[in-house]
């Protein structure tokens, strides 16, 4: 889920303004409110996030935020306009927020004594290090052959998949 975390945002936040500046020839003014609306809805969200872990656990709350990215990322593929976009932006809160929150919490519930650092490092490091790079590297390619909406769609679905994938994988069972 890490991994699939940060290539999603990664191919989100290097190809989703340059992609509404061609598509739609959005101002620089509109891509501005985008970046200050997704702030302030995060802001809360990252504060709360401790309470949401506490009432949902953080395995619910990772897989609540991947749908919500799923919704996100598809719901590109749709815009008609570059209004549109600050529809689906204030997502980027629950995503990016609720799931690194927790998956923090996650990986030093589940990390051996002693290495609850190392084990966060090591989730850093797939997220935003091989995730992002990967997406950076191979993102740009895979759009210039099958186009944004496509490859936006594609990712969303994925974290579809892989949500219920992790959902059915961690989740809690009653004996």
């Amino acid at each position: 889920m890490a991994f699939l975390f940060g290539a999603g945002m990664s191919l989100i936040e290097s190809y989703l303004f340059l992609f509404i500046v061609k598509e739609f020839d959005a101002s620089a003014g509109l891509l501005g409110i985008a970046v200050t609306l997704t702030i302030i809805l995060e802001i809360p969200i990252l504060f709360f996030s401790k309470s949401i872990i506490e009432k949902i656990g953080p395995i619910l709350m990772i897989v609540l935020s991947q749908l919500s990215f799923a919704i996100r990322a598809v719901g590109y593929g749709f815009i008609t306009h570059s209004y549109q976009m600050l529809l689906l932006e204030p997502l980027h809160g629950i995503t990016f927020g609720l799931f690194h929150a927790a998956a923090i919490q996650y990986v030093a519930s589940i990390a051996p004594p002693g290495l609850v650092a190392s084990a966060q490092g090591l989730y850093s490091t797939i997220a935003f290090g091989i995730g992002y790079m990967t997406s950076m590297i191979l993102g740009g390619w895979i759009i210039e052959l099958f186009g944004t909406i496509p490859v936006f769609r594609v990712i969303g679905i994925l974290c579809f998949i892989f949500s219920l994938i992790f959902w059915g994988l961690t989740r809690p069972r009653v004996i």
